[in-house]
């Protein structure tokens, strides 16, 4: 995985929803769908100028981020959000294209570890 994810925080996740494969593959997809909407609510917020929008997106991607093992991803939407606290736009489109590249990574990622556990892949 060469550092996209952070094995221990994923495995944490799979026993907090008590080892259920199917369940988690549920959870990945929504975050995939749900992940790429907050990645284009950044994109328009920083469109509008609206650093208010554009932390909370950011700030909402950290958290589901963290929750599966995304690491550079988290620290990534931090910094962001950080930036978006203190109305620094500068450098913000970068970012948020990073973010995406990032996002996209950790979803290829993602996908594999399901797919060496569950002898399948999850779409």
């Amino acid at each position: 995985m060469s550092g996209v994810l952070d094995e221990a925080a994923l495995q944490n996740t799979l026993e907090i929803v008590g080892d259920d494969l199917e369940f988690l593959a549920d959870l990945i997809a929504s975050f995939r769908d749900d992940g790429a909407q907050t990645i284009d609510e950044m994109r328009s917020s920083l469109g509008t100028g609206s650093t208010e929008r554009l932390q909370r997106a950011a700030h909402t991607l950290k958290g589901t981020s963290a929750s599966f093992g995304a690491v550079d991803l988290t620290q990534s939407c931090r910094d962001l959000e950080a930036a978006g606290r203190v109305g620094g736009l500068d450098g913000a489109g970068d970012q948020i294209e990073a973010i995406a590249a990032e996002f996209e990574a950790v979803i290829d990622a993602l996908d594999a570890w399901m797919g060496r556990r569950s002898g399948g892949s999850v779409e």
